[in-house]
């Protein structure tokens, strides 16, 4: 009972100061915020390469699988 009594005193009151709390830091933030636009500029150059080839050139697209349906079945479907 004196054990909990103590214990509640201790939230109560406070953390115990002698106890150092963990705090989080990054390592180089700068070198990561650096890696990260060098890839947001990559992505950026390969979608403008998209774009470009969409909108100038002519796709032949060829769909496969299962999905397919025939078109000379009974019901034309």
């Amino acid at each position: 009972m004196i054990f909990v009594i103590l214990t509640c005193l201790r939230v109560w009151m406070g953390s115990n100061t002698t106890i150092s709390s963990a705090q989080a830091q990054i390592p180089d933030s700068g070198m990561q915020r650096k890696l990260l636009l060098e890839e947001v500029k990559r992505s950026t150059e390969i979608l403008q390469d998209i774009r470009r080839i969409l909108s100038t050139q002519t796709l032949k697209v060829r769909i496969e699988g299962a999905d397919n349906t025939r078109t000379d079945n009974k019901h034309g479907r």
